[in-house]
């Protein structure tokens, strides 16, 4: 058999079969487009992190963009498919399918695992103790100075010691603005957080991570922010603390990234009471009550039942027993005594002596000694020191020495229900120990030296029977005892209110 002819050559008279033309499929090019776009951005962000060190962290939205290219391009290979041959640019869809899922893919690992490490990063930070570590168990442990200086910078922290008292109050304690007198480290240490992690009794508190809210890179200050949220379980009350820390990297190559709590005030409003919790607090609020009674008396120069309350409970009868001189008292009272503000008589400690023959303790209480302790009082320099001892010691004595108006001096003589709420307990031998921050604005001595005033803070320390009801009769007539009233710090106050009138305008 003859083998088949071959086919004329082509040539310029003798025209091959026509081309046809086949159009690209619009959903390759606007896919492989989506593609080529986001891994641009992506290899620019990685150039910027190996030449500069400074990561470029993708916002979430631009991720539309690989899963777009991806969704297009696999629409493309389909309509392609399809087309009979009339469609292409199948090797266009393919390219961009690959580019699209390898761009997105790398780009959200990266940001997922870098992520995963600075929640991780931060979360050591804030629960395990170290060096430069360890926020929580710092507050548990009472190192208060310690957490204090996790909220600072790290230049300031570097230079602090927390051993050194008064070195942290001077380089932390400088008064803010004109509406508080008080420091970043007093404002601190009087924190619902703080307080609430520093009761000494019962169970210590447990502080359980539940996760992330967000985190974030700035650009310009080149730092993470991590917010994290806490469960925080005493044995009074149970909240959840929303903590926001923020890093940056080391300075030294390997030194490795440092952090800081960004500290927003520590208040925990959403809280929950135990049943311990609930006890506890009506016994908190009948010491309350006992205790701004005292302050009261004492206030108003009613000494004698001000010391009745620094005796123990069982002894109050005795004791009035033996002052059944009450005769005695009002001539005493009429022949030195002088009339005070709210209807009380000016007691003075001559008048005092005469007054109590049998009860040297309420002597001393009218001449600013017994229960009253002010030798730990401190400033920031000797003179405002002295100044305010000696305003402490005669504040109950000469009560316009106190900066207030009569309200003022209602709200001061009570303990406020956030100091109620987290005063500090402690039980000891079947007693309970309960410490109330109190503090007063007073008029200091020589008034022609600056400052005028000055805010005095106190521990006013009350003890009661652990097995007691919560009474308020009961309370206050049997149950609770003032021991001390112990000033600690003084604030110097700037401006004085124009309507009160100094100590030496007084008549």
């Amino acid at each position: 058999m003859a083998p088949p002819t071959p086919p004329p050559p082509v040539t310029a008279d003798r025209p091959g079969a026509p081309l046809v033309y086949r159009p690209l499929s619009g959903l390759a090019i606007i896919g492989m487009a989506c593609g080529v776009l986001f891994a641009s951005i992506a290899l620019f962000s990685v150039a910027v992190l190996f030449f500069k060190r400074d990561p470029i962290f993708l916002p979430d939205w631009l991720l539309v963009l690989p899963v777009a290219g991806a969704i297009l391009c696999v629409l493309a290979l389909r309509q392609i498919r399809n087309s009979e041959d009339t469609r292409a640019g199948a090797t266009l869809a393919r390219w961009g399918l690959w580019l699209s899922v390898l761009a997105g893919l790398g780009s959200a690992t990266f940001s997922a695992f870098t992520g995963l490490a600075i929640k991780q990063q931060a979360n050591h930070f804030l629960l395990v103790k170290g060096d430069g570590t360890g926020f929580f168990p710092r507050l548990l442990d009472g190192d208060v100075n310690g957490a204090f200086l996790l909220t600072q910078t790290f230049v300031r922290r570097r230079r602090a010691n927390p051993q050194d008292e008064r070195g942290m109050e001077f380089e932390f304690d400088t008064p803010l603005d004109d509406r508080s007198p008080k420091g970043e480290l007093s404002q601190f240490r009087e924190a619902d957080l703080v307080r609430a992690l520093q009761q000494s009794s019962g169970p210590p508190a447990q502080v359980e991570p539940l996760g992330v809210r967000q985190w974030t890179y700035d650009d310009k200050l080149k730092a993470y922010t991590v917010e994290r949220l806490y469960r925080v379980s005493t044995a009074d009350m149970v909240f959840d603390f929303l903590v926001k820390v923020q890093s940056i990297d080391g300075d030294v190559p390997g030194e490795g990234r440092k952090w800081r709590v960004v500290w927003r005030g520590g208040e925990v409003p959403n809280r929950k009471l135990t049943d311990l919790g609930e006890k506890k607090g009506k016994l908190r609020l009948s010491a309350a009550r006992f205790a701004g009674g005292w302050l009261v008396n004492m206030y108003g120069r009613q000494f004698f039942f001000g010391y009745l309350a620094t005796v123990p409970p069982a002894e109050r009868a005795r004791r009035l027993s033996l002052f059944a001189a009450e005769p005695v008292l009002r001539v005493a009272m009429a022949a030195g005594g002088a009339p005070a503000g709210g209807g009380y008589l000016d007691l003075t400690p001559a008048v005092a002596a005469l007054a109590f023959p049998q009860s040297p303790g309420a002597k001393d209480l009218a001449g600013g000694k017994g229960v009253l302790l002010v030798d730990q009082l401190r400033g920031v320099d000797r003179s405002l020191t002295n100044r305010a001892r000696v305003a402490a010691a005669e504040m109950f004595a000469r009560s316009r020495l106190i900066l207030m108006t009569p309200d003022d001096a209602r709200e001061q003589l009570q303990v406020k229900p956030e100091d109620i709420l987290f005063s500090h307990w402690e039980e000891k031998d079947g007693k309970v120990e309960i410490t109330f921050q109190q503090q007063f604005r007073v008029f200091l001595p020589q008034q022609k030296v600056a400052p005028p005033g000055a805010l005095l803070t106190a521990r006013l320390l009350v003890v009661g029977d652990a097995n007691a009801g919560a009474d308020r009769a009961a309370a206050a007539d049997r149950n609770w005892q003032v021991v001390r009233l112990e000033f600690d710090r003084a604030y110097a106050v700037r401006m004085v209110p124009a309507a009160v009138p100094r100590p030496d305008d007084a008549p």
